[in-house]
Parts: structure tokens; sequence; C-alpha cells
């Protein structure tokens, strides 16, 4: 018996199954390359991008300093990705940003982290995107959901609901199930973002001097007036960006 048979831990190349999955710290590599980017990408392009822009343009002004602002956050996340993947390197273990907390801070941090991912973070980020998916679902049906109502709930809060309930069913298939259908709607995102930016060229008005225009005239209903310009609105911008930015770190 080798060293590392008596220490309970399996040869690098030998199969790990059931426990010894668990005992050993190491992932189930259920998930190839395509099927990784494709949940990484499912995560990241959703629709932070058409419910913060407006907010955004409203927070600096202009249109040249919103794209500045989605640069920063994309190179913030860029950051935060590529840390994600080093650490996930250095530590092969399930969790994610609980696993890197318990190593580099010990069990109480992590524990905190896990409890605070299970009752808010988790809870809010999915509701925020059920409420953003009831809203361009009503915008889709010309208004007609808010004005439905079923008992105490009207048709935009159902159809929230409903977006919840059939994400988490389909969370609950195998891995390999869900990275196929991963696939698929990351071919669909970007099947249509391709339309959406080719019909804005072929068949829209617009024109590249629309950069130099002004958003302060714009419907800013909701935006708190300390929020526009200066660092503060500009801070508030990159909060937007880093919004619809989230997700990179889903695959950890």
């Amino acid at each position: 018996m080798s060293a590392r048979e008596s220490r309970g831990v399996a040869a690098p190349n030998q199969p790990l199954l059931g426990s010894e999955i668990q005992s050993a710290g190491r992932l189930v590599r259920a998930l190839a390359l395509p099927a990784a980017a494709s949940l990484a990408i499912c995560n990241v392009i959703g629709q932070g991008v058409f419910l913060k822009a407006r907010a955004m343009t409203c927070d600096v002004g202009s249109p040249s300093l919103v794209m500045l602002a989605w640069i920063g956050a994309g190179a913030l996340s860029l950051c935060g990705s590529l840390t994600f993947a080093e650490l996930g390197t250095m530590i092969p273990e399930s969790g994610g940003p609980y696993a890197f907390l318990r190593r580099a801070f010990g069990g109480s941090v992590a524990f905190a982290y896990g409890w605070m991912m299970f009752f808010l973070g988790g809870p809010l980020a999915a509701a925020a995107l059920a409420a953003g998916t009831a809203i361009f679902l009503n915008l889709l049906s010309g208004g007609m959901l808010e004005h439905v109502h079923y008992g105490w709930l009207n048709g935009a809060t159902l159809a929230a609901l409903v977006m919840l309930v059939a994400v988490t069913t389909m969370n609950l298939a195998r891995v390999r199930t869900n990275g196929l259908l991963a696939i698929g709607l990351a071919a669909v995102k970007i099947l249509m973002l391709v339309a959406l930016t080719a019909a804005a060229f072929i068949f829209g008005e617009g024109s590249f001097g629309h950069f130099a225009l002004s958003g302060s005239q714009g419907a800013c209903t909701g935006i708190a007036p300390s929020l526009r310009g200066g660092a503060a609105g500009f801070g508030a911008a990159m909060l937007g960006a880093l919004y619809a930015y989230q997700g990179w770190s889903s695959l950890t």
C-alpha cells in the first residue's frame, strides 16, 4: 500500500465514486468546456443590461460616460473571474466562494457566508430576475398583465412566481441535463443579441452623434438627485453595470 493510499487519498488517475469524492474533496467533472462556458454566458448575459441602461444614463448624464462605466465594470469583473479561476485551480473543492473563504479565514466566516447566500443572496437575486422577467412580459403584453388579477395576485406577480418555480424545477435536473440546456439557451441568447445588433444598424435611424448627447433631460423617475452626476453618479452607474455582469462566479 502506498503512502497516498494509507492516508485515504486516491491516486491521480483513479476515479472517485460515492463517498470517496466527498472525502477527497474533489469536484465531480460532469460538465465539459462547452457546457461550462454556456453556463457562464447564461448567467452573465441577462436582463441587467436592459434594466440598468436608463438608470445608468441618469446617473452619469451622457452615453459616453455610460460606456466608460461598462468598460470599467467589465475590467473589474474580468479581474474577479481570473482570480476565481486561479483559486478554483488551487482549491478544487465544491462550494466555490464558501471553500475559498473557509481556507482563507476559517469555518466561521465561511459558515456565515453560506447562510447569507441561502437566506439573502440567492433568494434576492432570483426574485430580482423573476421581477425583471415579469416587467418585460408585461411590456410585451401591452401592460395587460398588471391589470389581470387572480385573487390578491396580479398577472405580473403571478408570472414572476411561475418563473421562479420553473427555474427551480430545471435546477433539480441532473448536472449534465442542465449543461445541455445551458448550451441551447446560450446559443439562443447569442443569436438574439446578434440579430438585435444587426437590426439596430440595418433598420434603425441611429447615429454615432448620439453619443455626444446629454441624458440629463431623460425620464429619471426613481433616481435620487444625489446620485446624478459627479463621482457618486459614476459610482452608481458602475454598480448598475456590475449587477449586469454578475454571474461569472456561478461555476465555482
